[in-house]
């Protein structure tokens, strides 16, 4: 119940939005959000929003300029970027958008269309052939970004989908260090219930994760007889994921760091709820779900079955319950030497306890990119909402450009935003 209550939420405030769009002239905001311009940041209006002094946090593009909920993005030339915008939750008439965002010197930028009629397009990666995939809740197909007529080649079809009460339908994709495709598969619900929203029902074993040969809440490794070729294999790579929104593959030592956005509520208060996490993902391993959480950490409606979370992977570091990672990224760009061996990793949560979501902070990284457990450095902190001032946040993609600047996508207030230097 508790789950398919933070879904209707979700998709009210989205639905909200979507009739504003409609129905009202712009915004008085910055193209047309709830944002003020409180200076400038480069060639951006700058947002107020707390950072660090040598951070500032300006905002490209937003609903004035066709923005309806952008999800992904990546760069593929200077200032230029591809971004999926899914339009909306249990859309079924094809809404949603492959877009490019080009974006001149002195901060003007310009939305194109590549591809409409697409089905809450979400995942979003460049191959080492150099060609952009786009995942669908079920397929994943691929184009040229220098093409002057993109078009779809179907890479991979028939991705598992349960329909409209799927919980987690959208798909992330992320290429690994030796070049194979990793999509992520979301648990179909919160604890893998019989029944859904009835957590009594919760199964032990659960088939969807433990024995299913396509399994759910979990991720899979697609790999090619060549780059830009045809598929080779299509294998599960680990189980026991709920959902994996957030992926980053560390630059030097190829590890796969996973954030998981972990149980909905079952305490009464957030000390007794599951933490969410970072995951660093090895090959054949089950991390736990929907059993175990956290450091051993039993989900209570498995309490009677003894489970014994040691047989699972554990984390490598935990973030705040319900913080919702969506995006992250690992930073080797020259612009923030500050962020030099650091992981950044944006919490996206509409209805998180306070202080937990909607914010984007930066985890100190070992040499091979294994997170450190301990506190992490805000870039943006106190995110809240601020009547006049701005709306609460909420990131989602995460990208660094080839100049180390950070840039981001915030669904719910729909724009694209960057970390510049003041």
């Amino acid at each position: 119940m508790l789950a398919t209550i933070r879904q209707l939420a979700c998709g009210a405030l989205f639905a909200a939005a979507i009739a504003l769009t409609a129905s009202t002239p712009a915004q008085a905001g910055l193209f047309g959000s709830d944002y003020k311009e409180v200076g400038r940041c480069g060639p951006y209006a700058r947002v107020a929003v707390k950072t660090p002094p040598w951070v500032c946090v300006g905002i490209v593009a937003g609903r004035n300029q066709g923005l309806i909920r952008p999800r992904a993005l990546i760069e593929i030339a200077p200032h230029r970027f591809i971004i999926t915008d899914m339009f909306g939750w249990g859309d079924d008439g094809q809404r949603g958008r492959v877009l490019r965002l080009d974006v001149a010197k002195d901060g003007s930028a310009k939305l194109t269309v590549l591809f409409p009629h697409l089905t809450t397009p979400h995942g979003l990666a460049r191959g080492p052939d150099g060609l952009v995939y786009v995942a669908e809740p079920d397929r994943i197909w691929r184009f040229d970004p220098a093409a002057a007529k993109p078009q779809q080649d179907l890479v991979l079809k028939d991705l598992p989908v349960d329909g409209d009460g799927d919980l987690h339908p959208l798909k992330n994709l992320i290429f690994d260090a030796s070049g194979a495709l990793i999509v992520s598969s979301g648990a179909p619900n919160d604890r893998c219930e019989a029944t859904r929203g009835d957590h009594s029902t919760a199964q032990h074993p659960c088939a969807i994760t433990d024995t299913d040969p396509r399994p759910r809440a979990a991720l899979w490794r697609i790999s090619f007889d060549k780059p830009g070729g045809r598929v080779a294999a299509v294998q599960p790579l680990a189980r026991g994921l709920r959902n994996s929104m957030a992926l980053a593959v560390h630059p030097r030592s190829g590890i796969l760091l996973q954030g998981e956005n972990s149980l909905d509520v079952f305490g009464r208060t957030p000390a007794q709820d599951p933490p969410d996490e970072l995951n660093v993902i090895e090959a054949g391993r089950h991390y736990g779900w929907p059993y175990c959480t956290g450091f051993g950490l039993v989900t209570p409606q498995y309490a009677r079955d003894k489970i014994d979370c040691k047989k699972f992977a554990s984390p490598a570091a935990l973030l705040p319950p319900h913080s919702a990672p969506l995006g992250m990224a690992y930073y080797a760009g020259a612009m923030f030497p500050e962020l030099a061996g650091k992981v950044i990793v944006g919490s996206h949560s509409l209805n998180a306890h306070p202080g937990n979501g909607h914010r984007m902070a930066a985890y100190d990284v070992d040499a091979n990119g294994v997170p450190a457990a301990k506190p992490p450095l805000w870039l943006i902190d106190d995110w809240s909402e601020k009547p006049g001032l701005r709306p609460q946040g909420a990131p989602v993609g995460i990208t660094v450009a080839a100049d180390g600047s950070v840039w981001f996508a915030e669904d719910v207030n729909q724009t694209i935003m960057v970390l510049l230097r003041p």
